[in-house]
């Protein structure tokens, strides 16, 4: 079951949207709203070693203290190191079957983060909530 785009990003000739679908990212590339391809999102976050584990011990600390927690909150206590791989996998998180974790699609919420260079870089994503 498909719901709502968690990110889209327009591009001249594409448009990519990461969806959450059966419990897993997809990514769907769309050319003048043709599909172009499917891609899980396992290969948006390979092109960087993230630690899977690591992330979700940041998530299971930080509800330690607290009901819930804000990705956007986790984000500014934990700056991505791995960008935008390193947020899909926080939201693949989210996404998966056992997580406690709630999608709000009617608030959008900036991540920011700062690339290998040191560009400032952003992204709107709907709001997620970690819950214990």
């Amino acid at each position: 079951m498909e719901h709502d785009s968690l990110l889209t990003l327009r591009q001249k000739h594409a448009t990519w949207r990461l969806l959450c679908a059966d419990n897993a990212l997809l990514l769907k590339i769309l050319s003048s709203n043709q599909e172009l391809a499917d891609f899980t999102s396992n290969l948006l976050y390979t092109q960087h070693y993230i630690d899977v584990p690591m992330l979700q011990a940041r998530i299971r600390k930080a509800l330690q203290n607290k009901p819930q927690i804000t990705l956007q909150e986790i984000c500014q206590l934990h700056p991505l190191e791995k960008g935008l791989s390193e947020l899909v996998a926080y939201m693949n998180l989210a996404c998966q079957d056992n997580a406690n974790a709630l999608v709000d699609n009617q608030k959008e919420v900036d991540i920011h983060w700062l690339n290998e260079s040191g560009d400032g870089k952003s992204v709107k994503i709907p709001s997620i909530i970690f819950t214990r």
